[in-house]
């Protein structure tokens, strides 16, 4: 590959693929397509199936193969996307690379993609579109400011929503994320389009080796116990978020620290500490396995009187999903619904919660 022209700037491409090599050939078709300027693009494929067909390319392409992932595995795109981030950048100092873009294999680029790349303005660091994480762009100052993914978000579900929402709070008017998961609330400054056609492939409700609606509880629950918000539908809508961010009523989580070379000794700014104890854990937990509406209400009313005020945990079994929407939009605090398989007795339902306590002192409330 030839050395990029002298103040255009490398362009670092990661698309992310798994199996269906007929649309990743379509997309790097359309990418090579829309490049006035291929000289500047350095494409690599983040593979993650042992079937890959290598797309026809008149250009070079690199290929990571990801080799420590199972093929029946459902993903880990946080860390496909921090593996895209830190090739590209390598450090906190950054490299040659003025735009690290990460796609997924379902997108198409428009024609005059890297034209409209190099068009976007000096101020502006990172950008999404068309949906969700299909595609994104990072200046490596977006980087220093927002961080990486939180990989605890381990499949392919709400890894963007709480980047973006970092995202929004900490670059303002430097980020355009344009997500259309719950129309233009999941927007902000939002320009469209950039690089990418809008397009959607993925989703499949039968198909529990693809995007499943199956693990998806489990993951609002961690999107919303990291958020201090009791409905994760909250977080979809940007500047809701900022908001309350700016009055005081959530405050921007602590994050992990994934990747510490990457900050060259400097110390990652995204943490304050608050990992660096052991964790203490809830006085006691109280554990509720009610049905109905009014009757969870009363007893979560009689768990708070019982509390006084003190450090808990509240497991709840409610087996009716649109209670648990309701209650959990007028409930705060460190409340964990976790319905059970239906035809569970309550005795079970009792036990199981008592065993996800772990030994801490147990009160069920009827």
């Amino acid at each position: 590959m030839s050395a990029p022209e002298a103040g255009g700037g490398v362009i670092a491409v990661y698309v992310v693929t798994y199996k269906r090599p007929e649309v990743l050939e379509r997309a790097v078709a359309s990418l090579w397509r829309g490049a006035h300027e291929p000289e500047r693009v350095r494409l690599t494929i983040i593979n993650n199936h042992t079937e890959f067909e290598l797309p026809t390319s008149s250009h070079d392409v690199r290929v990571l193969h990801n080799v420590v992932r199972p093929d029946r595995a459902w993903g880990n795109l946080a860390r496909d996307w921090n593996a895209g981030l830190l090739d590209a950048f390598g450090t906190s100092a950054g490299s040659d690379v003025t735009w690290c873009v990460l796609a997924q294999n379902d997108v198409e680029w428009l024609p005059d993609w890297q034209r409209r790349l190099d068009a976007l303005p000096d101020g502006l660091d990172f950008f999404s579109q068309p949906r969700g994480d299909q595609s994104m762009g990072f200046r490596i100052s977006a980087v220093r400011d927002v961080g990486f993914f939180d990989e605890r978000f381990s499949t392919i579900a709400f890894q963007e929503q709480d980047y973006f929402t970092r995202a929004a709070a900490l670059l303002g008017d430097r980020a355009s994320i344009n997500d259309d998961h719950m129309g233009s609330a999941g927007c902000w400054n939002p320009r469209q389009p950039i690089i990418n056609e809008p397009s959607f492939h993925g989703y499949s409700a039968e198909d529990p080796l693809l995007h499943t609606t199956a693990f998806e509880r489990e993951l609002s629950n961690l999107l919303t116990h990291k958020w201090q918000v009791s409905d994760f539908h909250d977080i979809f809508d940007r500047q809701k978020m900022v908001d309350r961010l700016r009055a005081g009523t959530i405050v921007l989580p602590d994050e992990l620290d994934w990747y510490p070379y990457f900050w060259n000794g400097l110390g990652n700014p995204h943490r304050d500490g608050v990992y660096d104890q052991p964790y203490q854990g809830p006085a006691r937990t109280y554990v509720v396995v009610q049905d109905g509406k009014d009757r969870l209400i009363e007893a979560l009313v009689a768990v708070s009187q019982h509390a006084d005020g003190q450090s808990c945990e509240v497991l709840v079994d409610c087996g009716d999903d649109a209670v648990v929407q309701l209650v959990s939009r007028e409930v705060r605090g460190n409340v964990v619904f976790t319905p059970s398989a239906p035809g569970t007795t309550d005795e079970d339902r009792r036990g199981r919660l008592i065993r996800m306590a772990r030994g801490r002192e147990v009160l069920t409330v009827s």
